[in-house]
């Protein structure tokens, strides 16, 4: 629970050991890769702080795979809107590695979040984070050429450019993974 409490002060502020005792509520989970922490079409009562491993967060369109989002390690997941509304997913979030984390019911998280005001301006924090890498991410998608995106990218999410597989980074940035390696490659000349 250590890594709880290092990305809540990370974010701003000071975790209690009267808090820190509620992450007793997480329960350590280890998921393999191949294996969903949340389907499309149900609803997600759940969400996690993941230690290590890589959740793909992808909707399925017409049989089509689109990623939106990769949640890397040292940050928490859930399926954000069926977990804030209470209705079925539009997503599918799906481990593509080995993953290991602490997950935590809706029911308990907000029961800790009533309990502690402290927690809740940890949600508002990462909430007004989160908030601003999809807005940034929109603006992205709908503006500039591919080379673009991907450098906006680059300097915007290194880790994930590090360490995310190609195929999932092109489908985020609305490229074929083809063109990706061109841009790439292409870059790498030039440097």
């Amino acid at each position: 629970m250590e890594e709880i409490r290092k990305y809540l002060e990370k974010l701003g502020g000071e975790v209690s050991p009267q808090l820190q005792k509620r992450f007793s509520a997480f329960e350590e989970v280890h998921l393999p890769k191949g294996s969903y922490f949340s389907k499309q079409g149900e609803v997600c009562k759940k969400m996690a702080f993941l230690t290590k491993g890589q959740i793909r967060h992808y909707c399925d369109i017409d049989g089509k795979e689109i990623t939106g989002w990769i949640s890397l390690s040292q940050n928490f997941v859930t399926s954000f809107a069926s977990f804030v509304s209470g209705r079925p997913s539009f997503e599918n979030l799906l481990c593509i590695e080995d993953c290991e984390m602490y997950v935590c019911s809706k029911d308990a998280f907000m029961q800790i979040k009533s309990e502690f005001s402290s927690m809740a301006e940890f949600w508002t924090l990462a909430l007004e984070k989160e908030v601003m890498g999809y807005e940034y991410r929109v603006i992205q998608l709908i503006s500039g050429n591919a080379e673009d995106r991907y450098l906006e990218f680059l300097k915007a999410y290194p880790r994930f450019v590090q360490e995310v597989p190609q195929k999932y980074l092109a489908s985020m940035l609305g490229i074929k993974p083809r063109h990706l390696s061109r841009i790439r490659k292409k870059l790498a000349e030039e440097n």
